[in-house]
């Protein structure tokens, strides 16, 4: 058993200790906690590795910072599928832009809210809609990505009509995402289950939740780790910048070579 199951064999039996006021888990709890961490599934997450049981299901998003100032962008990260065939892919996403463009902008002759469908690939797609009828120069970009058979969507609002910038963020980062077979294996990047993403920005908040079938037992992890500054240090950044976001609650990020779980 390793280091990772042993974590979790432990957490499980100082449950069952709990709830026997302390006393020594029976031979049935032990049982249960053998079956529990028999049969585990590795899940690379951020910048690390956790073994879970293979019967848990679970996932969670990424939301990528680019500038720490009040000018900073940024983009949102999801996985919406697995196993997922080009068919599926195209199907799924024609019902996505259908379902937008049938939502009418009163404010802009009733046009449609989709403003357009721009194909990159059979691969990749990407759609721009009003994100409300308030403010007719704030759209929303989704960036619709098949990576082998998983589905991938970006996304990343623009303000003021300025869209070009965002469609080439989007474009770039379409291209630092990379499909992980083999969790160990994954490399440098932070990891959102089944993908890699090896993309410089310069904060990453992400949130991941897992849960075991029919159960009301949750198990979330919360990630906010910051990457260092070419010219200034860190710790001078971060007391100048991170006023922006929650105070404090962050993590160092590749202070040295980054690697995923120690390795190159």
């Amino acid at each position: 058993m390793g280091v990772r199951q042993l974590f979790l064999a432990g957490l499980v039996l100082a449950s069952f200790a709990g709830c026997a006021a302390f006393n020594q888990p029976s031979e049935q709890e032990k049982h249960n906690v053998s079956e529990m961490t028999t049969h585990m599934r590795t899940w690379a997450l951020g910048r690390g590795l956790i073994d879970l049981p293979a019967n848990w299901t679970g996932g969670g998003d990424v939301k990528l910072y680019y500038g720490l100032g009040a000018d900073h962008s940024s983009v949102e990260v999801r996985v919406l599928g697995e196993g997922v065939t080009q068919e599926r892919f195209d199907a799924a996403l024609d019902e996505r832009a259908r379902r937008i463009a049938a939502v009418k902008n009163y404010k802009q002759g009733n046009a449609p809210m989709l403003v357009s469908v721009k194909i990159a690939n059979a691969q990749h797609k990407l759609l721009q809609y009003y994100e409300s009828t308030e403010l007719p120069d704030w759209f929303i970009h989704e960036s619709h990505l098949l990576i082998d058979d998983v589905y991938v969507m970006l996304r990343v609002n623009s303000f003021n009509g300025d869209t070009q910038p965002v469609e080439t963020r989007l474009l770039k980062l379409s291209k630092e995402i990379f499909k992980v077979s083999v969790p160990e294996n994954a490399g440098a990047g932070f990891a959102l289950g089944p993908i890699v993403i090896q993309s410089h920005h310069d904060q990453e908040i992400a949130s991941f939740a897992f849960s075991p079938p029919a159960s009301d037992v949750l198990l979330q992890v919360y990630i906010n780790a910051l990457s260092p500054d070419d010219e200034e240090p860190l710790s001078v950044r971060t007391k100048k910048d991170t006023q922006i976001f929650l105070a404090g609650d962050y993590e160092n990020l590749r202070l040295g070579p980054v690697t995923l779980a120690g390795m190159p």
